[in-house]
């Protein structure tokens, strides 16, 4: 066989469903070349530069990313991280990891932001807690973007 199977093509050979999200966000693919947005479609997403895809788990969250670099692109950003992980440990047993969806550098001040793209139903109380435990655990501050 030659070629590549996308990810729906393959899905159909194993006879496997998307695996739908429980808050209803609609799956996103941002290709990594031009910065086109492809909405879930089974996985069918194909772009005309062929540069591979970053997945995210909302449109909201794939146009913050649009909008990041953007941002790096006029040299207000820098520094761009997908999913940094802040462990939180007591007594040096890991008690839980913490993964935020974004975090960037303010070139103009050096000001690190971590961002959490959020909806009324994601905002969820295990949410704020771990957003609170981390935030005094590591000295930070949580953005959340609506």
């Amino acid at each position: 066989m030659t070629g590549h199977l996308t990810v729906g093509e393959y899905r159909k050979l194993r006879g496997q469903e998307p695996k739908p999200n429980k808050y209803h966000a609609q799956r996103t693919w941002v290709c990594k070349g031009c910065g086109r947005m492809h909405a879930d479609d089974g996985g069918e997403a194909n772009c005309h530069c062929g540069a591979g895809f970053i997945m995210f788990h909302s449109k909201r969250e794939a146009e913050y990313y649009l909008e990041l670099r953007m941002m790096q692109r006029i040299n207000v950003a820098r520094g761009i991280v997908l999913q940094p992980a802040f462990e939180f440990n007591i007594g040096g047993k890991k008690m839980f990891t913490y993964k935020a969806d974004f975090s960037w550098i303010d070139t103009g001040t050096g000001f690190l932001h971590i961002v959490d793209v959020k909806s009324v139903a994601t905002r969820t109380p295990l949410y704020r807690l771990k957003k609170k435990i981390i935030e005094a655990s590591h000295g930070i501050k949580i953005e959340e973007v609506f």
